[in-house]
Order: structure tokens, then C-alpha cells, then sequence
């Protein structure tokens, strides 16, 4: 039975809604679902004329119009979008800008974006006359959706804001290919969304709000984070690289495919039942975030939306019609006459000062225990199996990105490079301030497993180096930064087998 929370939505129980499907939006399934969109957009923003409304919402259309030119509050600068009216644009835009902190650089990221697109497509739902609404993602990674679709850049289009110059016609991974390898033609994907699939729930979800805005998750500061700068500018000059990107509506297709993929990581790794997870995710909600005004009738309750509730789709009522697959990376099994004798937890911490590099890079040497040290004799073999690091860096970051990489001491600094065995990643640390700001800089953990290994063969002594290259990412080339790199340390595991 369906109940209402503020004399507005009704609430239909889960089992009786419809299953619907996110679709690409090269899809010839996504079409409907766009134009739906396209015809809420027109009225979510106040754009068109009366003739372009439905009778029925031209009241809601004249009122975000009215009241939707003003000042925008992150820069000041005349500005559109701006209306409150609890069915327009800027009020998304305003909320996300209001909790900015609160839902980025921790494992809120993922659950409260969820929660964002499922009370946005009840409120396109209502406004297009399409119940059926469901969000299309944008996946810059495919061939056929390299570049955004031509409608973002038509400026008749309620799709068009004003986006960094350039980058509307831009190949954007062909950019990333660019900032993470330096040869844009590289070919294959770098760092491909699947092989984040076989993370673990600290590494994928991020760390907890309470590190203070520290902790992001590895697509956050990856791939979402690449987008955002590409789009809305490497100092944020545009909507899309600001708090307020909601007002740009491809910040929902860019989300919508952030969520499919957390969708895919949650299906392999079976991480939908609340009992895997730390008890403060599973305690926490959003109380007071979001809200559903008449007319819309979305399957969560605004007053209070637990986190625990945003973890099956399936639930939720949605799915996607590709989910990623990832070939993940395989630890060795022991050989057949090999017995696992024992597991051993690891760590590792800096030794020395930080040292400077030639390409603009900062290293930093860790010493790890000696058991880390790979070794086989006739009767004893051991092996890593695991292996986390964790940097701690400082520095004006908001215009490039980091190439980390993980290898043995004696390597050349200089000919490290993103196709090699000790390339880790490449982090774009969002919103990062200068140390003499005093703002908290970005923690972030990493998977190192192969690369640990790999620096350890032959080794005597169980030390690694850790360096750090800053990347512009106008240009994709190595700069001086300021960079600081304030720490780090591997956590690593090993298993030992006997016969």
C-alpha cells in the first residue's frame, strides 16, 4: 500500500513497479529516454516558449522562468539556472553545491549520487509525461560515445550550457590516453573501468566521512574526476567543474554511468547485503538531502534514505543493459605438493626524505618487511598476494593530474612511463589546495599488488620507491607543481606454502 510523506509523493512498495532498464546513449533504446528528458529540461529550466509546454505544466514552467536569472553563488557572475523552485534545475544544482562536502572524498559518494538520479528521474518522469523514464549514461570509454553526442552542443538544445572551449567536439579519451600514457594514440584503454572491479570495499567505496573530505574511491578521483575537469574547466571556469554541475545535464549521464559502475562492482563482488560493510555505513542516512515534490512519485523516502537501502538495484527497481565484466588480475594458486601453511599482514613505511626528480616528479623511498622478500626453496615458498599503498600528498592541484608508480630503488625516475610494469595509476585529486591554505590535501590507497611483486624480484633488500609525476592536464605533459608529498606506506599480505 502506498503511503505519502508531506502531502506529497506516494510510495508504492518495490514489488509493484516496473523493472526499468539505463541504456547507452548511443542506443536506439536510449531515444525515448532522452527526448522525455529533453522535454523536462525545457521546463526544469525555464527555456523555450509556451507553445513548447504542456498545458497542464505551464504554471511550473512561467515560475522557474521568472525566478531563474540571478547571481550565481560560487562566483558571484550573473548566471542561469539559479531558480529554487523544488522542480527546477538549480535546485538540484544548489543541493549538491550545499553538500559538496559532505557527499565527495568518502564512500558517500556513491550511495548519495544514486539517490540524486533516482529522485531526478521521478522528477523527468513527471514533467515528460513518461513514466517509464530511465536515465541513459554516457560511457566515454566506448568507441561509438568517445565524444558527447552533438545535441550537448546545439544551443538551441535545453542540453547546452557553456562548457570549457574545445571540449564539446573533443575525443575525451582520447585526452585521457593523452594525460595518463602521454601518446594520445596509444590505442588501447589505459586504465580500463572494469579492472576497478576487483577491488575490495576500502578501495572501492573509499574511506569514511569522517577523514574529512580525504578518502575519495578510486573512480571518483579516476575517471569521474576526468570528466569533470575536461568539461568544466582545469580551475573550474564552468558549471561542470564547480559544485553547482548539476545545472549541466551532463552531469546525469556522466553519474548515471558512474553508478553502472558501482552496479557491476556490487553484482561480482556480491556487495548488495548491508552485512559486508563497516556498521557506521550501515547505521548512516541522509536525512533531509533530498526531496519529492508533487507529482513525482520515486521508490525512496526523501525525509530519511539509508545507505543500506541504496545497495541492490534490483530493489531499487533498475538495471543497466551493459554491465561491465572485469578480467581480474590472479593470484598465483599454490602447485600441486604445495600445502598453505600460513597468512602473514605486512607493512611499510618511508625511509628518508622526499627526493626530486628531473621530469617534475617527487619520489619517496619504503622499506617493507623482510618477509615481503618472494622466495622458493625445496620445502618453502612464499608469495604476495596482496598489497595497498597509501599516499598522503599537498599541492595546487586543481589543473593536473598524478602518474604514480611503484619500482625498484635503483630505477631511472626519468624513464618511468604509464605502459611499464611499475605504473600504478592516475589520480586527478578534485579541489586539492595549496599547503599554505592549510587545506587538507588527498589520501588515497591504491592496489599494487603486481607492481610490488614485480619490484621485489631478485630483490635482497624488501625496500621500493614510490614516485609521483604531475601531469597538466591542458597539455598532458609533465610540469613543476608544488607538489608535497607528505607520506606513505604499504600494507601487504603474503601467503607461505610448504611441502
Amino acid at each position: 500500500m502506498a503511503t505519502s510523506v508531506a502531502g506529497h509523493a506516494s510510495f508504492a512498495p518495490a514489488a509493484d513497479r516496473p523493472y526499468r532498464v539505463r541504456y547507452n546513449v548511443s542506443s536506439a533504446r536510449a531515444q525515448p529516454h532522452i527526448d522525455a528528458l529533453r522535454r523536462a529540461l525545457i521546463i526544469m529550466r525555464g527555456l523555450g516558449e509556451k507553445a513548447d509546454v504542456p498545458t497542464h505544466l505551464r504554471s511550473i514552467w512561467k515560475e522557474i522562468r521568472s525566478t531563474n536569472q540571478g547571481r550565481d553563488p560560487e562566483t558571484g557572475r550573473a548566471s542561469s539556472d539559479v531558480s529554487n523552485h523544488e522542480l527546477s534545475l538549480g535546485r538540484q544544482a544548489a543541493r549538491h553545491l550545499d553538500l559538496f562536502r559532505q557527499i565527495h572524498g568518502s564512500w558517500n559518494f556513491f550511495p548519495w549520487h544514486r539517490a540524486q538520479l533516482i529522485f531526478f528521474e521521478a522528477v523527468v518522469a513527471h514533467l515528460s509525461d513518461f513514466p517509464e523514464f530511465a536515465m541513459p549514461y554516457w560511457d566515454f570509454t566506448t568507441q561509438e560515445t568517445h565524444k558527447l553526442p552533438g545535441w550537448f552542443s546545439d544551443r538551441s538544445s535545453p542540453f547546452f550550457v557553456q562548457r570549457s572551449p574545445g571540449s564539446e567536439n573533443a575525443d575525451i579519451f582520447r585526452r585521457r590516453q593523452e594525460a595518463v600514457t602521454g601518446d594520445p594514440e596509444s590505442g588501447s584503454d589505459p586504465l580500463p573501468l572494469a579492472d576497478m572491479l576487483e577491488s575490495d570495499i576500502e578501495l572501492f567505496m573509499g574511506g569514511t566521512p569522517e577523514r574529512g573530505n580525504e578518502s575519495p574511491c578510486e573512480v571518483e578521483w579516476g575517471s569521474h574526476n576526468f570528466v569533470h575537469r575536461q568539461l568544466g574547466g582545469f580551475d573550474g571556469e564552468w558549471v561542470f567543474g564547480r559544485g553547482r554541475s548539476p545545472a549541466d545535464p551532463v552531469f546525469w549521464f556522466h553519474h548515471c554511468n558512474i553508478d553502472r559502475v558501482w552496479a557491476s562492482w556490487q553484482e561480482g563482488n556480491g556487495t548488495t547485503d548491508p552485512s559486508r560493510f563497516a556498521r557506521a555505513f550501515r547505521q548512516a542516512s541522509f536525512i533531509g538531502h533530498f526531496w519529492a515534490p508533487s507529482g513525482t512519485d520515486p521508490i525512496l523516502n526523501p525525509e530519511k534514505v539509508t545507505l543500506a537501502e541504496l545497495l541492490s538495484v534490483n530493489k531499487l527497481r533498475y538495471g543497466y543493459d551493459k554491465p561491465l565484466r572485469s578480467a581480474q588480475f590472479q593470484i598465483p594458486f599454490s602447485p600441486e605438493g604445495w600445502t598453505l601453511d600460513e597468512t602473514r599482514t605486512l607493512s611499510g613505511e618511508v625511509r628518508g626524505k622526499p627526493r626530486e626528480s628531473k621530469n617534475g616528479g617527487v619520489s619517496q623511498t619504503i622499506a617493507i618487511d623482510q618477509a615481503a622478500l618472494p622466495s622458493k626453496t625445496k620445502s618453502m615458498w612464499s608469495q604476495i598476494t596482496s598489497a595497498i599503498l597509501r599516499i598522503s600528498v599537498l599541492g595546487p592541484m586543481n589543473q593536473y593530474g598524478l602518474r604514480i608508480f611503484l619500482h625498484a630503488p635503483q630505477t631511472d625516475r626519468t624513464a618511468l612511463n604509464a605502459g611499464g610494469p611499475a605504473f600504478v595509476n592516475f589520480v586527478i585529486p578534485f579541489g586539492m589546495k595549496h599547503v599554505e591554505h592549510h587545506q587538507a590535501g588527498c589520501k588515497i590507497a591504491l592496489r599494487v599488488t603486481k607492481q610490488l611483486s614485480a619490484a621485489l624480484v631478485g630483490a635482497k633488500r624488501p625496500v621500493v620507491g614510490v614516485t609521483i609525476v604531475p601531469i597538466e592536464l591542458s597539455s598532458g605533459r609533465a610540469r613543476e607543481s608544488g607538489l608535497v608529498f607528505e607520506g606513505a606506506s604499504i600494507t601487504a599480505e603474503t601467503a607461505l606454502y610448504r611441502r
